[in-house]
């Protein structure tokens, strides 16, 4: 699809083809859904996919699908649960993860879980392999949520940020272990050693 698509916050999506001053045209993808977070627009899966005011949509040359339709009243309860669509607008950020085939959506919280807002503490997770969704939940004893993240070229491995927090000087970066160990499941503030779990079935 040799065409740039353009998010327009708060107006709609639009698509810019052609192949010269002379020919370049634009038209609208659509205009029901209205993107309201720039740094949600990303590449994933070879669609563009964007954060909007009716849910997450994804983009190419066939059109916009509608991707958070299973997650949509979660998804709508964090959008308006005490935080503000400028909250959203400055805060929210997506991080696609093509080789492990998953792309998540980070979203600022409720002011009376998070309390002074900042960076974003639910991540809404969609695995392109099985076509579903899941959240999680950013917020311990180390980490108030997170504000920006990457996946390394070089390694590939994901880094996230910490908000700044000034002269308390507890700001982190966190990175993907990927030792491809149970240590990869735990979480930073959970004791290295834990309990074994038993369990009796019977039929």
């Amino acid at each position: 699809d040799r065409a740039l698509y353009v998010f327009k916050e708060n107006e709609g999506i639009f698509r810019i083809f052609g192949d010269s001053d002379e020919t370049f045209d634009v038209e609208p993808v659509d205009l029901k859904y209205k993107p309201i977070a720039a740094e949600t627009v990303v590449a994933f899966d070879k669609r563009v996919w964007a954060l909007c005011d009716k849910g997450i949509v994804a983009v190419n040359e066939a059109g916009l699908e509608v991707m958070s339709n299973d997650i949509q009243e979660e998804l709508l309860r964090a959008l308006i649960t005490s935080v503000t669509l400028a909250d959203v607008a400055t805060m929210a950020w997506a991080l696609p993860y093509e080789s492990e085939s998953f792309c998540t959506f980070f979203l600022p919280g409720d002011r009376d879980i998070q309390g002074n807002l900042g960076a974003c503490i639910y991540g809404f997770t969609f695995q392109s392999r099985t076509r579903t969704w899941s959240k999680w939940l950013w917020l311990n004893n180390t980490s108030e949520g997170k504000t920006h993240g990457l996946v390394h070229p070089d390694n590939n491995k994901m880094y996230v940020a910490d908000r700044y927090n000034g002269a308390a000087g507890d700001s982190y970066v966190f990175i993907e272990r990927k030792d491809f160990a149970n240590s990869d499941y735990q979480d930073d503030d959970h004791a290295a050693i834990s309990a074994p779990v038993s369990r009796t079935m019977a039929w």
